[in-house]
């Protein structure tokens, strides 16, 4: 509140009083306001008032001093500049200019001790829209106890800030599936877009759409990027949102295969299974893919039969990598369909044997009776299979030897056979021929068993009374009416064995014949021997050779003039 006095302010008050002494002059006096703050025409009060004698000594002790309100001053604002300017900050598009500031200082001497002097900013952008080191135009007040007591330098200022675009989301996009081709590309479309400032409107569209990588899989995700264009608002404002949560299928590429197999067959046997190598060939590899390599599948005939077998399908045909530029992986492809090749089973080669048969005259024919063949490598009859069809014979019940025929036992009954049939014969006798059944006649007409003259080269019988030989029986003498009968029990561990024998007509037989007479032999229905069955004449013995499998028993007729026997050979009982 001091008050500085002025030397106009010493004359005039000197001038005024006329009272001091002659070389004295009035020298400091003291002047005070009421108070510190800022006014005009503010009363000045005096005090302290001191006097000089002119030779610089002190006169005021000679006078008596009277102090009046003598003056009046003014006290003017201090001028107080911002030292450091307040800082904006950078805020999100809001299409509002205005700007948030904060901070802010004046000089550390500036402010009157003890007087309190606070700065309040507020600042704007030059306009709303986004960009960055936007200038922000600033303004200050002065507050606080003793703010009409400053005035500022300049009440203005700036800084700058950014405004950064504004985040959009977008929703509900969609997203095609597609087959795969190698690219990551994918096809999307706009959902909603949302996040735009009140009644601001922009036009949307997608910019790109990418598959997290470019193989086939489910559900995979896509990342979109959509381009933004002016509307009532402007692009720049706004960031173009980036879908991350859209998901598409890349579908599996359909290959076509197909197989190039030529010439595929194989035997019957029983079941559809083929073993055939598939060689294939491949179309549909997108550019860049070259080859694809397979698995072996599982190869089978459409059927397991002869007649209906025509194709042979590879299923659970798998791909197991693909060749080329791609990186194609396996699972980027599927095949269409399961390849299949024409193909053919061959009818299995069989062999079946008719079991030779013999009845007597008058009786029913036995059942006809067959071998077939054991099951081998490509043939034979299979296990737990049956021929269709049986066999039959040649028609008449005269005595006499019949031909066992094939029948219907035939391919074209059985056409996944082809069947090799070999024959036997059919005997019809006119008596019972087993040793047993009828009185046996010898050449002394006991009834007892003729051991036969054997000769001594014959090692497949030797003692007629051990069981063990070549037993040769005359069971009958010719009669009117009637052939003789001649019955040969060969041993079973010869038959059994296809093993050889001999064996002579008895001797009664040779004593009834005309020795002029030449010795006629056939079987009995006059059909030549078979080929391992020789008749010798000039012994009157029979040799046989490795004696086949089935061929007893069997019935031959012995024709001497007007004589006649018929020589049943059958496997003997022991």
């Amino acid at each position: 509140t001091a008050y500085t006095t002025q030397a106009s302010d010493l004359t005039a008050i000197e001038a005024a009083s006329g009272q001091l002494v002659s070389g004295d002059v009035l020298g400091a006096i003291a002047l005070a306001y009421a108070d510190k703050n800022v006014a005009t025409g503010k009363s000045v009060t005096a005090s302290a008032a001191s006097i000089g004698d002119g030779a610089s000594g002190d006169a005021t002790a000679n006078y008596q001093i009277l102090y009046a309100d003598v003056q009046t001053g003014t006290i003017t604002p201090k001028s107080i500049a911002v030292a450091t300017a307040p800082t904006a900050a950078d805020k999100v598009y809001d299409s509002l200019a205005s700007a948030t500031v904060s901070g802010g200082s004046f000089g550390a001497t500036d402010v009157v001790t003890g007087d309190t002097l606070t700065l309040t900013s507020t600042g704007a952008f030059a306009d709303a829209n986004a960009a960055n080191g936007k200038t922000v135009n600033l303004a200050y007040v002065l507050n606080g106890t003793d703010a009409g007591n400053y005035s500022l330098a300049s009440a203005v200022g700036s800084t700058t800030a950014s405004v950064t675009p504004k985040s959009l989301t977008m929703t509900g996009s969609q997203v095609a599936n597609k087959v795969y081709d190698g690219s990551d590309a994918a096809s999307a479309t706009n959902g909603t877009l949302s996040g735009l400032i009140g009644s601001e409107t922009l036009v949307a569209s997608v910019a790109s759409a990418h598959f997290s990588d470019a193989h086939a899989g489910n559900a995979k995700t896509v990342a979109i990027r959509y381009a933004l264009a002016n509307g009532s608002g402007l692009a720049g404002n706004y960031s173009s949102p980036v879908s991350d949560s859209a998901t598409a299928d890349i579908l599996p590429k359909l290959l076509s295969v197909a197989l190039t197999n030529t010439g595929v067959s194989k035997v019957y046997d029983g079941n559809t299974a083929s073993s055939i190598t598939p060689s294939t060939s491949v179309s549909g590899l997108i550019a860049g893919d070259s080859a694809a390599t397979f698995n072996q599948g599982s190869a089978n005939y459409n059927s397991a039969h002869v007649q209906s077998a025509d194709r042979v399908t590879v299923s659970a045909l798998a791909i197991t990598g693909i060749s080329g530029a791609n990186g194609s992986l396996a699972t980027d492809y599927q095949i269409s369909s399961a390849p299949s090749v024409a193909a053919s089973i061959l009818a299995r080669p069989l062999t079946v044997a008719a079991d030779a048969k013999q009845k007597n005259l008058g009786q029913s024919d036995p059942a006809l009776t067959y071998r077939a063949e054991a099951p081998s490598t490509g043939r034979g009859l299979l296990a737990g299979e049956q021929l269709v069809g049986s066999l039959s014979r040649e028609a008449g019940e005269a005595t006499g030897s019949y031909a066992i025929n094939q029948g219907s036992v035939v391919n074209a009954n059985n056409p996944d056979y082809a069947i090799a049939y070999q024959g036997a014969d059919f005997t019809v006798a006119t008596q019972p021929v087993s040793p047993g059944d009828i009185p046996r006649i010898s050449e002394s007409g006991t009834g007892q068993p003729q051991q036969t003259d054997l000769s001594s080269q014959d090692a497949s019988a030797s003692n007629g009374e051990t069981g063990s030989n070549t037993l040769v029986i005359l069971v009958r003498a010719p009669l009117a009416l009637q052939d003789g009968v001649i019955t040969v029990a060969v041993p079973r561990e010869v038959s059994g064995a296809g093993m050889g024998f001999r064996f002579a007509l008895p001797t009664p037989v040779l004593e009834q014949t005309d020795p002029k007479a030449p010795m006629q032999v056939t079987t009995v229905n006059g059909k030549a021997l078979p080929a391992w069955l020789r008749y010798q004449p000039e012994t009157h013995s029979f040799l046989a050779s490795a004696l086949p499998l089935g061929a007893l028993p069997l019935q031959l007729l012995v024709r001497s003039g007007n004589e006649q026997w018929v020589v049943v050979i059958e496997e003997g009982k022991t």
